[in-house]
């Protein structure tokens, strides 16, 4: 967001605006990348704002930083190739674990958010694994994702918001849309490089 605002700003002709919050973003990086890394875990984890700790659970949103473009190159490559492309913990048959398959809170058919795949971590972690030149993975994702819908598509009528990651069994709110309609753009976008979310000329 403090991108995107610089961006604006500076398109507005607001130079101090757009310096305030390129180093806004800066900092933010800088923050990302040594507070909520983990040299011990291999990856960033969340931090718990009540208590400023950090949450030893492996989730998909210890990658948010690789959409994000903020990991730094030697982050990246430790947590994609220790976790994110890791079958025995995120890595699955229908795309993205939401949590690593080693967690003791992990439970796809009765864990809303404890396992299951969805189609928005998909699509963020595909652009994230483009982002670090993992493009070959990153187009299989997308093909998984989109077998996954079509699949759904044709056995149920419609798109489910969430499904198991070793069977592709629907889970959550049947014939849901939202950002399931990412899965149409994500094999064209792995093939081609596009990415509808960056920031040109940034």
């Amino acid at each position: 967001e403090y991108r995107a605002m610089a961006l604006l700003a500076g398109k507005l002709g607001y130079a101090k605006d757009e310096e305030v919050y390129r180093e806004k973003a800066a900092a933010l990086k800088a923050r990302i990348q040594t507070q909520m890394w983990s040299a011990s875990a291999g990856t960033f984890l969340n931090i718990d704002a009540r208590t400023g700790k950090k949450i030893d659970i492996l989730t998909w949103t210890d990658f948010v930083p690789l959409w994000a473009g903020v990991a730094t190159q030697a982050q990246a490559k430790t947590t994609i190739e220790k976790h994110l492309l890791n079958p025995k913990e995120f890595w699955a048959r229908w795309g993205i674990r939401t949590l690593a398959a080693n967690q003791k809170l992990y439970d796809p058919v009765h864990g809303y958010w404890r396992g299951p795949v969805w189609v928005l971590p998909n699509y963020l972690l595909m652009h994230g694994l483009m982002n670090y030149g993992y493009r070959r993975q990153a187009r299989e994702l997308a093909e998984r994702t989109q077998k996954l819908l079509v699949r759904d598509l044709k056995a149920t009528g419609g798109m489910n918001e969430c499904y198991n990651p070793e069977t592709g069994k629907p889970e959550g709110a049947g014939h849901f849309v939202s950002w399931d309609l990412l899965g149409e753009h994500m094999v064209r976008e792995a093939k081609t490089g596009l990415d509808p979310t960056a920031l040109k000329g940034f």
